[in-house]
């Protein structure tokens, strides 16, 4: 096909390098009442590079190579009551991340797809801010535990896997989603 006997040949790297700073303190300000804050704090690279690429699917440029940098601060709080040894009343707000990813090199026949979706060389970051109160509680004697948790979370920039109508896929960022639930446990 064109010339060609295979799609796309080459070589190349993808990764992220990450530094990070974190830690939590913890107060008990009685015997019954508990205050935690935290927080990481990070910088992260995501690279990806392809040297050379062959075939007839390889981008009209020699070589490919993207990079993104990011910084991040995550903060959590939380305040606990144990109204009686067994039981743990608790109130918490966290933020998450999740770091974003590479996307391999897309033939010219998919560049137009791909710029109408939003799917470029590297996806955004995601994050995550989660609100829960809830309680914990153990019975007979430690043998029987149950959990239960009201929750609200916040969820930016959700990282999605897109295939294209070329056959190739990446991960792209969508919209943003707000969710409430419930959880119960017991063991």
């Amino acid at each position: 096909f064109l010339g060609q006997d295979f799609a796309l040949r080459g070589g190349g790297t993808f990764g992220e390098e990450q530094h990070a700073l974190f830690g939590e303190v913890t107060y008990d300000f009685s015997p019954r009442w508990t205050i935690g804050i935290g927080a990481r704090w990070l910088e992260e690279d995501v690279y990806i590079q392809f040297d050379d690429l062959e075939g007839f699917l390889a981008p009209a440029s020699s070589g490919f190579a993207a990079e993104d940098s990011v910084s991040e601060f995550n903060p959590s709080a939380y305040l606990q009551f144990r109204p009686v040894p067994t039981t743990t009343l608790y109130l918490q707000a966290a933020r998450g991340f999740r770091s974003a990813q590479p996307n391999q090199p897309l033939p010219e026949s998919c560049q137009e797809e791909a710029a109408v979706v939003g799917l470029g060389p590297i996806s955004d970051p995601d994050t995550l801010w989660n609100y829960e109160i809830g309680s914990k509680s153990t019975f007979a004697g430690g043998k029987v535990s149950a959990n239960l948790a009201l929750y609200r979370s916040q969820w930016d920039g959700v990282q999605l896997a897109s295939s294209l109508t070329c056959g190739f896929n990446g991960t792209l960022n969508g919209g943003d989603v707000r969710f409430d639930g419930f959880s119960a446990a017991a063991s």
